[in-house]
């Protein structure tokens, strides 16, 4: 069965923005798990843990982005 290209584009775009929605929510969802095996790791030591987490995530799906945006995948 055919279906319209704007249906494809749309849903398309809906699995997408979950993806990248379930993979920026991995820093907050492990951050407590990583810093439990640290020892003495204080709350300005977990932040900066998890920005670094977050940064990298966000730097590799703008990669991901322009890859996919650029024919390559």
């Amino acid at each position: 069965e055919l279906i319209a290209v704007a249906r494809v584009d749309v849903e398309w775009f809906k699995v997408c923005r979950q993806i990248r929605d379930a993979i920026e929510a991995v820093p907050s969802r492990v951050i407590d798990r990583i810093v439990g095996h640290l020892t003495g790791v204080n709350r300005e030591e977990k932040a900066w843990i998890r920005s670094m987490l977050q940064e990298e995530i966000r730097i590799t799906l703008e990669q991901l982005s322009r890859g996919i945006a650029g024919g390559a995948a």
